[in-house]
């Protein structure tokens, strides 16, 4: 099994490829926050459909991005069956009288699936999917480099900036570690099928793969040693950022988007409910 790199769309030259890499952060801010006033699904589902266009004019290949997206849908998937199960056992009666239609769907022991959990679960989801897949977005269209570039621009500490650019850099490497013991055990004749044989061949992978990091690890922290990290301050650039007509139309349209949930969540009054207390 090849390595398929996620990063392999960093080089495009798509518009969302060219923006400033400040801008690209504000834009993972505003879509990390605003859905944040919300708790109705269908305005959180809102957000989803504003970052459709993006997606589809970026100009990347979805075929690196399956693993990336397989992750995301599994974090939100176990969030979602943590509070289907356990958000409808804390129920008590005060909040059966303030959350009007209450009722219990399902029990087993001390988990319970009700209504209220099933909304709740619902809109916890859809709070997770809209700035993961827009920091997926993100990422996979900008060099790690130059993201790293952009937060230091805007102040970030060093080591903060150290962090994102290694985890990214890891990403891809252990990946094609992984794959790599994967191969080496199908090569040595371990087969076979049902949750059995996936739990073993965990097993054999999770090990080696630590193992592995571990090693790589140490030699990126000896590596950065060596090249005396820490010593100066990186404040100084030999590729200076500069907005362009398109940067200014992100900003616009975030301004857009800030002002509009606002408006609609305090001015109206709309798309909160008594869940968003539980």
């Amino acid at each position: 099994m090849n390595t398929v790199n996620f990063l392999i769309n960093v080089d495009g030259n798509s518009w969302l490829h060219r923006l400033d890499p400040r801008i690209k952060l504000l834009l993972l801010l505003v879509y990390t926050v605003c859905p944040l006033l919300f708790a109705e699904p269908l305005y959180i589902c809102a957000f989803i459909i504003l970052s459709l266009p993006l997606w589809l004019t970026a100009g990347i290949k979805w075929k690196p991005l399956a693993g990336p997206f397989t992750g995301v849908g599994m974090l939100v998937f176990f969030v979602v069956l943590f509070n289907l199960l356990w958000g409808g056992g804390r129920t008590t009666d005060t909040t059966s009288i303030v959350y009007e239609g209450y009722r219990e769907i399902l029990r087993l022991g001390p988990f319970a699936l009700t209504n209220l959990s099933l909304k709740r679960a619902l809109f916890l989801g859809l709070r997770l999917i809209v700035p993961l897949t827009t920091g997926l977005l993100i990422i996979c269209t900008t060099d790690p480099s130059i993201l790293a570039k952009g937060m230091r621009k805007l102040g970030v500490p060093l080591i903060v900036d150290y962090l994102l650019l290694v985890s990214l850099r890891f990403i891809p490497i252990i990946s094609e570690q992984m794959y790599n013991i994967q191969n080496a055990i199908t090569i040595r004749g371990v087969a076979g099928k049902g949750p059995g044989f996936i739990v073993k061949r965990f097993k054999l992978t999770l090990m080696p793969l630590f193992v592995t990091s571990l090693r790589r690890t140490r030699v990126t922290g000896i590596a950065s040693e060596c090249r005396g990290f820490g010593a100066g301050k990186w404040n100084v650039f030999y590729e200076e950022f500069s907005l362009k007509k398109s940067d200014y139309g992100i900003i616009a349209y975030s301004l857009v988007i800030i002002t509009g949930s606002f408006f609609v969540r305090f001015g109206l009054g709309l798309g909160w409910s008594a869940i968003g207390n539980f």
